[in-house]
């Protein structure tokens, strides 16, 4: 689930590492919203946020990508930028109530950008290539 650089870097600081059922049970829980909530986002949050964004801007436009799949999709964070850029959009989570949330959000997008090829699951990550819409032919 996670690189071993990744787990050396958060050891270095004192980061517990979540095993999947505990990220589920942690949103599945009322605090799983806070962060989604602008006013509760710390600044260095908020810039590493927009920083992101800027970010995968680049790397999919230069690359010349076509969808974008986003793992921990939560709410469907990318949902809007992605169909707004022509992108399609697959969002990936493990929490059913924000599943359900990005669903609602999927309809309005549908909408608003005349049936756009996209889609959100409720499946976990290390799971992937059991999809067969993201399976290489």
């Amino acid at each position: 689930m996670f690189s071993t650089e990744h787990v050396r870097l958060c050891c270095e600081k004192g980061v517990k590492l979540m095993h999947i059922d505990e990220i589920s049970s942690f949103y599945g829980e009322d605090r799983g919203w806070l962060m989604f909530d602008a006013e509760k986002l710390t600044p260095e949050i908020k810039a590493y946020l927009e920083a992101e964004v800027v970010a995968l801007g680049q790397v999919v436009h230069q690359g010349g990508y076509k969808r974008l799949v986003e793992v921990g999709c939560g709410w469907g964070r990318y949902l809007d930028w992605a169909l707004s850029g022509g992108l399609s959009y697959v969002g990936l989570d493990i929490v059913p109530w924000l599943i359900k949330m990005a669903e609602l959000r999927l309809t309005a997008a549908r909408v608003k950008y005349q049936n756009p090829l996209c889609s959100v699951h409720l499946h976990e990550a290390e799971k992937l290539a059991e999809l067969p819409f993201l399976k290489r032919s």
